[in-house]
Order: C-alpha cells, then sequence, then structure tokens
C-alpha cells in the first residue's frame, strides 16, 4: 500500500505553528509514525492538504518534506494500518451514547434532540478520519440508530396529550395484546421502565 508522509522540523520558538500544525494533522487524521513524521494514506485530497501544512511550516521558518512510501510487506502495511484504528474514539463514544441513553427519560425533547445531533456529528467526525473500517465503526453506528429510534420514539411518545392517552388506556383494555406488544417495545429500548 502507498503513504504520504510529512517530515517536519519546526521552529522551537514557535508554539504557534507546532500547535496550528498539529491541529492541521489530527484534523487530517494523521498517524504519527514517530515525533515529526506523520502518515496518510496516498490520495490526492491528502497530498494538497499535506503541502498546505508543508508551506505553512516553511513561512514559520521549519522544514517539511513529502515523502510517498509503500509498505514493505504485509507486516509493514499492518503496523501503518494501526496507526490509523479509531477502536478507542469509537468506544470512547459508544459510552456517549450509551450515558445519552440513559438520560433521555429525564431530558426534554428539544435537549434529547441537542444531544443526539451532537453525538451524530461526533461519529460522522470520526467516520471522517477512520481509513479501514471494522467493526467498531458498525458497532458505533448500531448504538447510534438504536439510540435515535429511542428519541423519536421518546418524541412521539411524549407528543400524546392526556386526553389522547386515556384513549389508548381505554383502548388498550379492549385491545390488550397490541398494548402489551408497544409496551415491551418501549420497554426494551429504555423509554419506559418495567
Amino acid at each position: 500500500m502507498e503513504w504520504l508522509a510529512l517530515i517536519l522540523s519546526l521552529p522551537a520558538n514557535s508554539a504557534t505553528t507546532r500547535t496550528r500544525t498539529w491541529r492541521e494533522l489530527k484534523a487530517l487524521g494523521a498517524g504519527t509514525l514517530r515525533d515529526g513524521v506523520y502518515l496518510l494514506p496516498a490520495r490526492p485530497e491528502f497530498r494538497s492538504a499535506l503541502e498546505a501544512i508543508e508551506a505553512g511550516v516553511a513561512v514559520a521558518g521549519g522544514s517539511a518534506q513529502i515523502v510517498r512510501i509503500v509498505s514493505e510487506g504485509p507486516q509493514q502495511e499492518r503496523a501503518h494500518v494501526k496507526l490509523f484504528d479509531r477502536t478507542e474514539a469509537f468506544g470512547e463514544l459508544g459510552e456517549r451514547i450509551s450515558q445519552a441513553g440513559r438520560a433521555l427519560k429525564a431530558e426534554s425533547e428539544a435537549a434529547a434532540m441537542r444531544t443526539l445531533r451532537r453525538l451524530q456529528k461526533s461519529f460522522e467526525d470520526i467516520c471522517r478520519t477512520d481509513f479501514f473500517p471494522g467493526p467498531a465503526q458498525q458497532r458505533g453506528r448500531k448504538d447510534l440508530d438504536r439510540l435515535q429510534r429511542a428519541a423519536t420514539l421518546r418524541s412521539v411518545v411524549h407528543g400524546i396529550d392526556r386526553h389522547e392517552h386515556r384513549g389508548i388506556a381505554d383502548r388498550r383494555r379492549r385491545n390488550a395484546p397490541d398494548c402489551r406488544i408497544g409496551m415491551a417495545v418501549m420497554v426494551h429500548i429504555g423509554i419506559v421502565e418495567h
């Protein structure tokens, strides 16, 4: 597999350049081979982004070179791919999704939807730099979908006013099996406690 390596030497007295360069590389999803050596898959969009970083470093008085490299076999390729493993990031997101699911009952509908949007954005941000998607991304997507279904169902359930609820209760007595199924679904996704 082909890679682009950015080899940097930044001026010691320029904390601003260091911080800016680090943030730009992090936003791209670059892996760190060692101090001052960053790796990305060889793609045109990454080359242009690395060229911009290279130019910024040169203006600040540092030096940077972009080098195209090829993995020297399966073992080295696995080591390079491992630099882009986002399992930990998806795990942290999964925990935040679980916390949001537990807090869903206590939050207002607006707060729940804001939380859901923030979590969706976080998921998309991680996916953007997950160049080799695997089970962690799939798990994250399932967790987020489950939370979205729960928030949507909660919104629908909370949208029913008391008169409608009384009508549902009356229908429930007449049509108990359907209501038991609906209640089981709400218990399963955590909207109603058993």
